[in-house]
């Protein structure tokens, strides 16, 4: 049988995976359920 995903789930997973992790020079979109990393990109901001 195969398991079907429900729209309550993948909603559930969306809020859980997309977590903004704030560095210095750096943003990153990691997922909290597996630690991937979804995206990465430079911060660019100005410096002094």
């Amino acid at each position: 049988m195969r398991r079907r995903a429900r729209v309550a789930d993948m909603e559930t997973a969306t809020r859980v995976c997309y977590v903004p992790v704030h560095r210095r020079a750096w943003r990153a979109i990691v997922c909290t359920f597996c630690g991937a990393v979804l995206k990465s990109y430079q911060h660019l901001g100005r410096r002094r």
